[in-house]
């Protein structure tokens, strides 16, 4: 539909424009930014190693996941141990195209997308009353600070920066809650069609098949909310965005390759 024809329009000229997070993620680290550990819920940061080969003479590239929390503080504060990376986003790129594959769990898939749609508004509505308390409370600190620059008391320089930074935060704020407004309409108005869901994971495989590497890591960020990776069980669970289908997916480890 023309809609549609529009919006991929507007996103290739977008990734066309050579900026953005995606360019510097020269790796093409399809998890950056969405790996969770479970044992202490850190993000789980991209890195990797080159050494060198006997053979040819080249360097080889090892890319891994490393949770942050034992990256900064070392083993003895979180036990989860570096992440092969390639073999780690290929069973999270396995699991989304199992969905499309089983009819079974496309709806579940389904019966759990209308269940967090139901229960989006709610933490929508929670969180927009805790953010109109504090952008009330900063606009009364905006008065107080506007206040002090007519006066002596404090210096001009520290009332002006305390000034600057509280209406960066204020512009923040209403930055978010328009936003929180924005979904809430589109919440409202966005009805799930269980037969639209299951064709549309059912076409997951071949689309991803045909993506370049930087469209296929765009992808499973507009997909993926967070992947955790449970130490214990050796499960990576998938939270899907509250404007993709959303769902959980528990995986059992593929112990050929330790994921």
């Amino acid at each position: 539909d023309d809609e549609t024809f529009q919006r991929v329009r507007a996103l290739i000229a977008q990734n066309g424009n050579g900026s953005g997070k995606e360019v510097r993620n020269k790796h093409g680290a399809l998890l950056k930014g969405i790996l969770v550990c479970g044992a202490c819920g850190a993000a789980m940061a991209h890195t990797y190693a080159s050494k060198k080969c006997n053979r040819s003479g080249g360097r080889r590239l090892y890319r891994y996941y490393v949770c942050t929390t034992r990256q900064k503080q070392g083993s003895e504060a979180c036990d989860t141990p570096s992440l092969p990376a390639q073999e780690i986003e290929d069973f999270v790129v396995a699991q989304i195209k199992r969905i499309g594959q089983d009819p079974e769990l496309a709806a579940q898939v389904f019966d759990e997308a209308i269940r967090q749609q139901k229960a989006q508004r709610p933490r929508l509505e929670k969180e927009q009353r805790r953010l109109l308390r504090e952008r009330q409370h900063r606009g009364e600190e905006i008065k107080r600070l506007v206040a002090a620059l007519g006066s002596s008391e404090e210096p001009l320089v520290s009332v002006t920066k305390q000034l600057a930074e509280t209406e960066a935060l204020v512009g923040r704020l209403d930055q978010r809650l328009s936003d929180i407004r924005s979904e809430m309409t589109q919440l409202d108005s966005h009805v799930i069609d269980k037969a639209h869901l299951t064709e549309t994971l059912a076409q997951f495989e071949p689309l991803w098949e045909v993506l370049s590497e930087r469209e296929r890591t765009r992808v499973v960020r507009l997909l993926i909310e967070s992947a955790t990776f449970d130490l214990e069980s050796g499960d990576v669970r998938l939270t899907f965005r509250p404007d993709a289908p959303r769902c959980a997916v528990s995986a059992n480890s593929d112990r050929r390759t330790g994921v």
